[in-house]
């Protein structure tokens, strides 16, 4: 059984992390943080990089997926923290 996490990075929440994604010239949307949480992970946790799938992502959702529960817990977990812990823009 396969989990998912999807989220908008078009939610408010997102708004001081989307601003650091474009100032590092990547895209703010679904598809710029498709490519930023495997490098973050790649920085983070190389074992659960190998585990990650993309899913269904598109300019309003970031989409990926784990085979198992107990990944999509540290997925989450790591993107938490990672998201969290992210400095404010200059």
């Amino acid at each position: 059984m396969s989990s998912q996490v999807a989220f908008s990075p078009s939610d408010a929440f997102f708004a001081a992390l989307n601003k650091r994604h474009e100032a590092a010239g990547r895209g703010s949307d679904g598809y710029g943080w498709l490519e930023a949480v495997p490098e973050h992970l790649a920085k983070s946790d190389l074992a659960l990089l190998g585990k990650l799938q993309h899913g269904d992502s598109e300019s309003d959702t970031c989409v990926l997926w784990v085979e198992t529960e107990s990944d999509c817990r540290a997925l989450v977990e790591s993107l938490w923290t990672w998201l969290d812990d992210a400095p404010e823009p200059q």
